[in-house]
């Protein structure tokens, strides 16, 4: 499918999960992360998680009560504080939404850049 933009193609995939429940859909989201993302999913139900170390912080997410949906990440250059999330965190949120059933929403949206070491 191509949109106009992240904007259109965040909110057609989270319209999509929001109609999988009747409880709507529960959307992490960085905090502090990137305002349009913000916008689009905030009528969604989105939940802003604290950033840690170069990205979102797993632990907070994971002590969650209620389940996510989705997470919405900026791993590799996270916006707008510039960090990496370090490999063991991508690996326990990517155990962690295996274990969950919870997708995560990966923008790359500077993925033609290298910021630091290259990737593993």
């Amino acid at each position: 499918m191509v949109t106009a933009g992240t904007s259109d193609g965040l909110g057609l995939l989270l319209q999509g999960l929001r109609a999988q429940g009747p409880r709507g859909a529960r959307i992490a989201t960085e905090n502090p992360g990137y305002p349009t993302a913000r916008r689009v999913i905030s009528g969604l139900g989105a939940l802003p998680i604290q950033v840690k170390d170069g990205g979102m912080d797993p632990d907070s997410l994971m002590q969650s009560h209620e389940p996510f949906d989705a997470v919405l990440l900026t791993p590799s250059h996270q916006y707008p504080l510039g960090g990496r999330l370090p490999v063991s965190a991508r690996l326990a949120l990517l155990a962690w939404a295996n274990d969950t059933g919870t997708f995560l929403i990966e923008d790359d949206y500077d993925s033609e850049f290298r910021h630091g070491p290259l990737p593993c």
